[in-house]
């Protein structure tokens, strides 16, 4: 199915992979929230909470977070969105967790390098995730135009016989759109400084040179808004002279929206989309530069020899040796029927 198809509900692919993306991010904060919680009782040394919750706002929390994913699950079912594949098995991933946790406590590598591997990872996430939040807006911007657009209308016919109700509605339109565009590229800017910092500290600590530069954001979409504004054609309200000026700003918002509110939505929704695939683009751009670099220095460190003689290193070979051993022995046996 392409983005013009949809499904029997009328949502078309595009439509089901930001809905994916947003709940994504929305489930991304609820994990956050439950370590939070977590992290607060925990007997580690470097907690970064304090715990200052009872049992029934931890329990609160518990069940007010299970509501909002089985809502989000429910609906998906109900656009017959699927949800991603898990990435790995979680033996798996504590078995690499606490491999890395041997390596850093070995002194081979340090662990500021991997650490600094796994924000870039989360810089990236939050990215995707914004870039749903932060376009949608000029799409919702539409009403607020026609209200802003009826009252410089209004004031200018108020004080002339003529006005130029299309360069009104163009600098209105320019203005109102400006903040979100300008605040899609300071999310990329910022993804990309992040990433940057990320990637000098694993060379730092790796003792290698400086890392190649990331792709800059280009090709921003450039919003024509005289395509619409053009057609912009308001006409002076013939109850002024009967009702006075107060009556002019309705007058005006009405033959807007009669008029024009369609073609005003579907331009905002146009330029979301657009500025969204850049902003899609432009992440992905940076994702596969960063993973080439990650993936040269996180072979480095699986290829890094473990230090023997200590017993801590030893325990915890053998807990991973006993990790991954168990996670084989519960994998499910295929058997055929005859």
């Amino acid at each position: 199915m392409n983005d013009h198809e949809t499904n029997a509900l009328g949502f078309s692919e595009h439509h089901q992979r930001h809905v994916r993306t947003t709940f994504q991010y929305i489930d991304k904060l609820l994990s956050e929230a439950e370590y939070t919680m977590a992290d607060a009782g925990s007997p580690s040394p470097f907690r970064r909470h304090s715990d200052d919750t009872t049992p029934i706002q931890r329990k609160v929390t518990h069940d007010y977070i299970l509501r909002i994913r089985e809502a989000m699950r429910r609906v998906m079912e109900e656009l017959n969105t699927p949800a991603p594949v898990p990435h790995s098995g979680a033996v798996w991933a504590a078995a690499i967790n606490s491999m890395h946790c041997s390596i850093s406590l070995n002194g081979s590598v340090p662990g500021e390098a991997i650490e600094a591997l796994r924000e870039g990872d989360r810089v990236l996430e939050r990215a995707q995730g914004q870039s749903f939040f932060l376009t949608r807006k000029i799409a919702k911007m539409h009403q607020a135009i026609i209200d802003i657009v009826a009252q410089r209308i209004a004031a200018a016919l108020s004080n002339s016989a003529e006005a130029d109700a299309a360069s009104i509605f163009s600098e209105t339109l320019t203005q109102m759109i400006a903040e979100p565009v300008a605040a899609t590229l300071r999310c990329i800017e910022q993804t990309r400084d992040e990433l940057t910092r990320a990637m000098q500290l694993v060379a730092a600590t790796s003792g290698h040179g400086t890392p190649d530069e990331l792709p800059r954001p280009a090709g921003l979409p450039m919003l024509d808004v005289q395509e619409i504004s053009q057609r912009i054609l308001i006409e002076k309200p013939r109850v002024l002279l009967l009702l006075g000026k107060r009556a002019v700003p309705a007058n005006v918002q009405r033959q807007l929206e009669r008029q024009y509110d369609r073609a005003l939505f579907e331009f905002l929704s146009l330029c979301a989309n657009r500025l969204r695939r850049w902003m899609e683009q432009s992440i992905a751009a940076l994702r596969n530069a960063f993973n080439a670099f990650a993936d040269m220095y996180r072979a480095h460190f699986d290829a890094v020899p473990v230090a023997s003689g200590l017993s801590e290193e030893s325990a915890i070979q053998d807990d991973l040796r006993i990790l991954l051993e168990w996670d084989t022995a519960n994998e499910p046996v295929m058997t055929s029927s005859m």
